[in-house]
C-alpha cells in the first residue's frame, strides 16, 4: 500500500463506493433478534481484486495490487465454551403436546446416525439433557 501512496481508508472508501452496501446490525423487538444487512453488488472475490483505489499517472492501482483477497467466515453471533475450550451446541425444540422423553430419544438416536461424522468425543464431549 505505501508504494502506491494508498490508505487503508482509500480502500475502505473505495469498496463502499463500489459496493453500494449498507451496514448490518441487530434489531430485537419481542425477545426476539433480527440480523439486518443490505446486499451490495460484490459477488465474487474478482469484484473485489478489481476495484479501482486511485489513479497513478493515468493508470489504475486496483485493490488486487495491494491486497490479498479471499473469503471470510460467516457473521458470527456468539461462541459456546465449556472448560474454557470451544464446543458445539444445540437446541431442540418441542412441539406442544409432544412426550418429552420420546422426543429426548429420538434425539439422542439422530445423534447416534450421525456421530461418524462429528470430531471425536474427548472427555469435556458429552451430550446432556434437562431430562438426563
Amino acid at each position: 500500500m505505501r508504494q502506491f501512496g494508498v490508505t487503508l481508508q482509500m480502500v475502505m472508501d473505495a469498496v463502499r463506493q463500489s459496493n453500494l452496501n449498507v451496514g448490518g446490525k441487530i434489531i430485537e423487538e419481542n425477545g426476539m433478534e433480527f440480523v439486518v444487512r443490505g446486499i451490495g453488488l460484490v459477488n465474487s472475490n474478482a469484484d473485489l481484486e478489481n476495484i479501482v483505489l486511485q489513479l497513478n499517472n493515468g493508470t489504475p492501482v486496483y485493490l488486487k495490487d495491494v491486497a490479498r483477497i479471499q473469503l471470510g467466515g460467516d457473521f458470527r453471533r456468539g461462541a459456546l465454551d465449556v472448560d474454557g475450550r470451544e464446543v458445539v451446541g444445540g437446541v431442540v425444540v418441542m412441539r406442544t403436546g409432544e412426550n418429552a422423553m420420546a422426543v429426548i430419544k429420538a434425539v439422542k438416536e439422530k445423534i447416534a446416525r450421525i456421530s461418524s461424522g462429528l470430531p471425536p468425543a474427548s472427555p469435556s464431549n458429552r451430550f446432556t439433557t434437562a431430562a438426563n
